[in-house]
């Protein structure tokens, strides 16, 4: 449906807020799920006709997840959390994290709630439709999110600035669509596994041989780094 022809209406931004932590809640009470994710990138508000594209996903059973998105791996075991810069060939071992939130993170929306000017939500069948817009200088005009059976479907962030492409201008968007979603992981074992790119050596953690001398390792484990194998 054309966003025009919705019935929109205004909401506070406590109502935002409690919608937020109920989608939020119900993807934490999963204890496994799995989406394909897909970003693209256009050179204004309206075309189809897409400047950029990538497709990847995201896996989680309880605190550990794989996602991998704009060419970087993020992976999450039992022990630690691993990055992976498949452009700039960087891998970082870092600690695990604590509190893990996919999709909707508390942080991001946390600052949205204090900086977007208006928020309106609108209704279709199952799918619910939420817009954030924002005032100047805020680099967004504003942000949409659609919720389909609690679960994001689409999330799109509309640019305030004008920029040039291939002799072009325009003010971009960036959309993030999310699905094939599954409450079930087809193979938890290797969807966590990090022995591909590292092995531990005592307290250390090297580089296999199918990314040694092609990947730069970094340590950034603090809690973590004292433990032995």
């Amino acid at each position: 449906m054309n966003a025009q022809t919705m019935q929109w209406k205004e909401i506070d931004k406590n109502t935002m807020s409690e919608h937020l932590h109920k989608i939020s809640k119900y993807m934490q009470s999963l204890s496994q799920y799995q989406a394909t994710i897909t970003d693209a990138s256009y050179p204004d508000y309206t075309t189809e006709l897409f400047h950029e594209k990538n497709t990847g996903y995201i896996k989680r059973a309880g605190q550990k997840f794989h996602n991998y998105l704009l060419g970087i791996h993020t992976i999450q075991n039992g022990t630690c959390r691993l990055v992976i810069d498949t452009a700039k060939k960087v891998l970082v071992v870092a600690d695990p994290l604590e509190s893990i939130n996919d999709v909707l993170s508390d942080t991001v929306y946390n600052y949205f709630m204090k900086v977007c000017s208006k928020i309106r939500i609108a209704h279709t069948g199952n799918q619910t439709y939420y817009r954030l817009e924002f005032k100047d200088p805020y680099p967004l005009s504003f942000y949409t999110m659609t919720i389909k059976d609690s679960l994001v479907e689409k999330i799109v962030m509309y640019y305030r600035n004008e920029v040039k492409v291939n002799n072009r201008s325009g003010k971009p968007r960036l959309e993030m669509t999310f699905d094939k979603w599954k409450t079930s992981i087809d193979d938890t074992q290797k969807a966590f596994d990090i022995n591909n790119y590292v092995f531990r050596k005592g307290r250390e953690y090297c580089l296999t041989a199918s990314y040694k001398g092609k990947y730069k390792l970094l340590d950034e484990r603090v809690k973590t780094r004292n433990l032995k194998e």
